[in-house]
């Protein structure tokens, strides 16, 4: 009887200490998963939506589009717009022209001569036509037609545009420095445009300048209408005759 209740005992005093022992291991386990299954939260990228292709490059304008493309401006005069802003002889019609600054109405009465094959508007509060044996002359009103200082003088040229620019070109060069470039006129079209007021190897504007306008014509031939004007009235004249010139017409022979 003893001796059983010594290993009754015994047994319990195992199971206690198995059960300590068991609580102990317990306290020594950590609350929370392994440190390899506990991650730092990471913030998501924000949303964006996916770049249309070429987004990366601004929308080019419509006029630069444009600008992109071959540049279609002439570089040679047209062939020739033959009768456009052909008027009845005799026919009057008012214009403007700008000079030293002020603005003030030309009245202009269409000239033709079917000869030559051309067609203008005269000034004719400023100039007087009169007839050349080859050619057609609008003198300055205050000038001596005999001996006019400014005026301008129509011809016709059975060469083509770049022939006879090429000529009159050579020719001023002898005694100018000269400028040469593409004009547009209202009616007959580009034209080549020769500017001489310089005169050659000085560097000094010249007395007594030119600007020679060669207008081509649809077939092959061209008409030349040369302004002569002096530097005082280059201002006045000079642009008088520009004017006088954008009324071109060319009709065909």
């Amino acid at each position: 009887m003893k001796r059983s209740s010594v290993l009754i005992i015994l047994l319990c005093l195992v199971v206690l200490v198995l059960s300590a022992c068991a609580e102990k291991t317990s306290a020594l386990q950590p609350d929370k998963a392994p440190d390899a299954v506990i991650e730092e939260p990471t913030q998501a990228p924000e949303a964006t939506a996916a770049p249309a292709e070429n987004d990366d490059q601004p929308e080019q304008p419509e006029n630069e589009k444009e600008s992109a493309q071959p540049d279609d401006e002439k570089e040679e005069p047209d062939a020739g717009n033959d009768g456009v802003g052909r008027r009845q002889p005799g026919e009057r019609f008012e214009g403007t022209v700008t000079i030293e600054g002020m603005e003030e109405t030309v009245h202009y009465e269409y000239f033709e001569n079917e000869e030559l094959g051309f067609g203008i508007g005269c000034d004719i509060d400023n100039f007087k036509h009169v007839s050349g044996s080859d050619s057609e002359l609008f003198v300055s009103a205050y000038d001596d037609a005999g001996k006019p200082e400014n005026y301008l003088e129509v011809r016709f040229s059975s060469q083509d545009a770049e022939t006879t620019a090429a000529a009159i070109s050579e020719e001023l060069s002898k005694e100018y420095e000269i400028t040469r470039g593409i004009f547009d006129l209202e009616f007959a079209g580009t034209c080549i445009r020769i500017g001489a007021s310089e005169v050659k190897g000085t560097g000094q504007t010249a007395d007594q300048m030119q600007t020679v306008y060669v207008i081509p014509a649809s077939d092959g031939t061209c008409r030349v209408a040369a302004a002569h004007y002096s530097f005082e009235s280059a201002d006045g004249f000079g642009t008088r005759f520009r004017c006088m010139v954008n009324t071109f017409v060319v009709i065909g022979k």
